[in-house]
């Protein structure tokens, strides 16, 4: 079967963040064997086209997995391997359905594949760019169980914490702190004040790199992640409200805004009828993560989910799997979805 073979070639292909070549070179060969005319944007993105319209929906999926090989394991029912789940699983999702529908569509469809999603996702920006004002709807290639449809993601706000201090002996430790046991305090300190001025929103250390040497000062790379209905300044300023009362410094790294899809959007609602057709009972799912998703709805201003099979859970874990019934059902569901899209957007829409 095309499709099961395309999804175990895929994940074959080792591809974590900067080092995806093999699998690209797969993939290209691949699209173009279905009839698509893919193109390489500079950033490494893959994009085509199909379909008629001067605005198309998106299918947005990403190539990269985070390191750690899987052996791929295939027994006729699930399919085990790195990346099966978080993405290559939804991405072939996207590429089957997409393949399945493309001469039947009554609307223009883009298909925007990212190659740095699980790092910086800069192919994913130049992908935007390249999109601008020219779709009305997007779907990104994400696991949600195959009954359920993403509305929601967090936003992720990242900040390094520095510390420093004198050197001084093991032995002083009585009496003074040295700049890894202030960080250390500070970093709980910033914890219970999030947990007291927003709720119990995830807040963890990434990494930690400091001695005792002569540089005198530890620094903490803190991860936050926060919800639609609190904003980066709001967040911002509470934290800043927090550290200023120590004797550290600190600087942000990155932020990438939540974003909440209205859940009465006549995409949303396509997509949970057609999960219905298939006989399942549909779920929303609000997930604490952050993805493309984000960027695209943000960006773009345009509505846009998350859909693919796959236990979320498993993202990122020593084992990722996905049943082949689920996957299958996804393809029916998404192939559905975009044969009715045209419904709502035709090729002379605005």
């Amino acid at each position: 079967m095309e499709e099961v073979d395309f999804l175990l070639d895929l994940i074959n292909r080792y591809s974590p963040t900067g080092d995806v070549d093999e699998a690209k070179g797969f993939l290209l060969d691949k699209l173009k064997e279905y009839g698509f005319n893919p193109k390489v944007l500079s950033r490494g993105a893959i994009i085509t086209d199909v379909g008629c319209g001067e605005k198309g929906l998106i299918l947005c999926g990403h190539l990269d997995t985070v390191r750690g090989e899987i052996p791929v394991l295939f027994d006729g029912r699930v399919i085990s391997g790195r990346g099966v789940v978080d993405a290559k699983g939804p991405l072939a999702t996207l590429i089957q359905a997409l393949r399945r529908s493309a001469n039947k569509l009554k609307t223009r469809v883009f298909l925007a594949i990212s190659i740095d999603e699980e790092e910086e996702s800069l192919s994913t920006l130049e992908l935007m760019k390249t999109l601008r004002n020219k779709a009305f709807a997007a779907i990104v290639g994400e696991p949600s169980r195959t009954y359920g449809l993403t509305v929601a993601y967090y936003g992720k706000l990242d900040l390094e914490i520095c510390c420093t201090g004198r050197r001084r002996h093991i032995s002083s430790s009585i009496k003074f702190e040295n700049p890894l046991e202030r960080a250390f305090k500070t970093y709980l300190a910033l914890k219970k004040g999030i947990f007291e001025l927003f709720g119990e929103i995830p807040i963890a250390p990434v990494s930690v790199k400091g001695d005792m040497g002569p540089e005198n000062e530890c620094k903490i790379h803190v991860c936050v992640r926060y919800p639609p209905f609190l904003s980066f300044r709001e967040v911002f300023t509470g934290i800043s409200e927090i550290l200023n009362e120590s004797k550290c410094s600190y600087k942000l790294m990155q932020n990438v805004d939540p974003y909440e899809v209205d859940q009465d959007n006549w995409l949303v609602d396509l997509l949970l009828r057609c999960i219905r057709e298939e006989g399942l009972n549909p779920k929303l799912i609000r997930k604490v993560g952050t993805c493309d998703m984000n960027l695209i709805g943000n960006i773009l201003k345009i509505p846009t989910v998350a859909y693919g099979p796959g236990n979320p859970r498993l993202s990122h874990m020593d084992v990722e799997r996905i049943l082949v019934e689920d996957y299958l059902r996804s393809i029916r569901i998404l192939e559905r979805a975009l044969l009715r899209i045209g419904d709502h957007y035709g090729p002379n829409d605005d």
